[in-house]
């Protein structure tokens, strides 16, 4: 059966988004929001906890100076391991122009953990931010600079999201401002269901024909939408379709 939903006919332009049109338009790059989401999200906080120090490696690097710090204090850390070993707080202090300034550093090294109280230590600091240094023949990022590689899950992830509310805002704009358009559905495939809160959503692949400017178009939409699941092959409904994107059209649904 038919849902009357579909065969409403659409009010002139400019449409309000109704719950109708945001459950659809939302289905427009839908996958890509929530992997942009994700690989942002994931790689932001594994960029932040393995690669944090990546900053002050590359501010000493480009532009560095030697200076002698003092070990002001050495002790066994109760929470850090290091290769399944307890590591050792080592914090030192060290003056630039007058300033002193105070960093430490987590180790397991016999030539740091053996520093007593009072010991020289020779540390790199960057010439810009005197208070950023690190000992000698380190890296204050655990990894060096591939660290650098776990910034590209974040950075892949920017293009997914982009693009994900790029094609949502288009087919908002068509819900809204749309010429209707008669299609048929000439294909509907279940696609791959996804997790979506406690359960699983059934995904669907619609192929719409439709009639513009003289030619025939194919649009394509996969979508968990409920709504739309209840399309059947061969039906026709009344797409929405806005002149700057006619290959992006969106199915028009009246309120229930």
């Amino acid at each position: 059966m038919t849902d009357p939903r579909f065969t409403r006919p659409p009010p002139p332009a400019p449409r309000e988004l109704t719950a109708e049109g945001l459950e659809i338009t939302s289905s427009f790059g839908g996958w890509r929001r929530w992997a942009g989401f994700f690989m942002i999200g994931h790689g932001g906080v594994m960029t932040t906890a393995f690669s944090w120090g990546l900053p002050v490696d590359l501010a000493i690097d480009l532009g560095g100076a030697r200076e002698q710090a003092t070990v002001t204090e050495s002790a066994r850390s109760s929470s850090v391991k290091i290769n399944k070993k307890r590591a050792t707080r080592v914090t030192y202090s060290y003056v630039v122009a007058g300033e002193t300034h105070t960093e430490s550093f987590h180790t397991i090294e016999p030539r740091y953990v053996g520093l007593a109280v009072g010991a020289a230590l020779p540390v790199e600091r960057s010439t810009h931010a005197p208070s950023w240094s690190r000992p000698v023949g380190t890296t204050s990022c655990f990894f060096g600079y591939f660290g650098l590689l776990l910034a590209l899950e974040p950075l892949a992830g920017i293009p997914f999201l982009v693009s994900g509310l790029a094609l949502r805002r288009r087919a908002r704009a068509a819900w809204r401002d749309g010429a209707p358009t008669p299609a048929t559905l000439v294909s509907k495939r279940a696609g791959r269901a996804r997790k979506r809160g406690s359960g699983r959503a059934a995904s669907f692949r619609y192929t719409w024909s439709y009639p513009w400017q003289h030619q025939a178009l194919l649009a394509t939409l996969e979508s968990e939408s409920t709504l739309l699941a209840s399309l059947e092959q061969g039906q026709t409904v009344t797409l929405l379709v806005h002149p700057s994107r006619p290959s992006l059209p969106v199915p028009w649904a009246g309120r229930a």
